[in-house]
């Protein structure tokens, strides 16, 4: 039996569950691709070895697996529908 390899997800939203989230998938050996509002978060995901991205357009373009951890519909709508905050 082969060992799997690695994927690249990305995670958007960083808060409470996602940072969590994506610290145990970077320790699982996956690639992990964020993004958040905060600066300070994208920060602390570089700190444990994810890479940060200023925008949700730019952290899921090459990623296998998209994980949204945003607070409500309004906030998803308006992250991957405006064109302002893309």
């Amino acid at each position: 039996m082969t060992e799997a390899t690695g994927r690249t997800i990305a995670v958007v939203g960083l808060g409470n569950m996602g940072l969590p989230i994506a610290t145990n998938l970077i320790r699982a050996g996956h690639t992990v691709i964020g993004t958040d509002l905060s600066a300070d978060r994208r920060a602390d995901l570089e700190r444990r070895g994810g890479a940060a991205r200023d925008s949700a357009a730019s952290a899921v373009t090459d990623a296998e697996i998209v994980i949204v951890l945003l607070p409500d519909s309004r906030v998803v709508n308006a992250v991957f529908m405006d064109d302002e905050v893309r």
